[in-house]
């Protein structure tokens, strides 16, 4: 896979949008306006139009999503589970597929199971060892200390536990009931009588090892 990955990939950088840039240029043209404006109203007015251009600028992706020029792949295993996130298309994903496909029959004697061996777009979840991993997409900004608005939390991997997961654990701790109300799961806390003659700081203690136990899972 190593050597897969260094013949597969492409590219320093992604191209740069010029949608984004285009409207950065027209920032930088306001800034230098309002430098020179010495009009109160004026200088509000451009202010305000610099605003408006952030705030279309931070719905932008500031470089091309979809660069063919620009290729990446990495790939994770844990005994026979692996997970490959690929910058690419669907036909580079598809390829690389069955690259692994003929290499495990060929040089191995094994077989790739289809059923298990999904091609998944990386906003939509993937599992992984018991995580749903997926890329986060939002155009929700975070202003930074030059105060200009930025999508710090786009494009990030995020690790998501699975709600039946989280089902499952909270059942086996006697905390949870289960409840069909119009057809639908309701989840409801269960009080948990065998703790009833222990002191509180027993409780707490045996929620907090409960805590930590589901946090290291």
């Amino acid at each position: 896979m190593k050597e897969y990955a260094i013949n597969f990939e492409n590219g320093i950088r992604r191209t740069h949008n010029p949608a984004y840039t285009e409207i950065q240029l027209e920032i930088r043209k306001a800034k230098r306006r309002l430098d020179k404006a010495t009009d109160d109203e004026q200088k509000q007015n451009i202010l305000q139009q610099v605003k408006t251009l952030e705030k279309q600028r931070a719905t932008i992706p500031s470089k091309v999503a979809m660069d063919n020029s620009f290729k990446r792949l990495r790939y994770e295993r844990y005994a026979d589970d692996f997970l490959i996130g690929v910058i690419g298309s669907k036909d580079d994903c598809r390829n690389i597929k069955q690259d692994i496909k003929d290499f495990l029959h060929e040089k191995l004697g094994l077989s790739l199971s289809e059923e298990k061996t999904l091609i998944t777009h990386a906003e939509s979840p993937a599992k992984f060892l018991g995580y749903e991993i997926t890329v986060r997409s939002t155009n929700q900004t975070s202003r930074g200390k030059d105060g200009i608005p930025t999508r710090y939390y786009n494009a990030k991997i995020v690790l998501k536990i699975p709600p039946d997961a989280i089902k499952k654990k909270l059942l086996e701790y006697g905390a949870l009931k289960i409840v069909v109300h119009n057809g639908a799961e309701v989840w409801k806390p269960c009080a948990r009588v065998v703790l009833k003659n222990n002191d509180d700081l027993e409780i707490l203690s045996r929620y907090n090892a409960e805590i930590r136990g589901f946090y290291n899972y």
